[in-house]
């Protein structure tokens, strides 16, 4: 069970350092304690948000819903649910998995902005 709770604790944290990319470190040791029960449901509930957003929207906007399961299944490999070392979380594998989100972020900027075009 922490090896879950970690990995969902992981995804998030993946998402907040795509936007604000500090304390980067080459090893994150496991946590001494497992994280509150408030933290966890926290992000849930935003994991879950985001796929329900993608899913509602995939006739409107296909692209969140393309760009959610890259991110959610090119990170599954490496998330830690099968542990292979000691780490929480490791940097070197988001690479691939965040352009799942930057698919997201382009084309929806792009929605919002086509109306405004000159």
């Amino acid at each position: 069970m922490p090896r879950i709770e970690n990995s969902v604790i992981s995804y998030v944290n993946y998402i907040g350092k795509m936007f604000w990319p500090t304390h980067l470190s080459f090893f994150y040791p496991h946590p001494v304690r497992l994280p509150s029960f408030w933290i966890l449901s926290l992000a849930c509930v935003l994991l879950a948000g985001i796929t329900l957003f993608a899913l509602l929207n995939v006739k409107k906007r296909p692209y969140v819903l393309v760009g959610w399961l890259w991110y959610i299944g090119t990170l599954i490999p490496v998330i830690g649910i099968v542990q292979v070392g000691s780490q929480a979380m490791a940097d070197r594998y988001t690479y691939f998995p965040l352009i799942g989100l930057f698919i997201i972020i382009s084309w929806l900027l792009y929605d919002l902005t086509y109306r405004n075009r000159f």
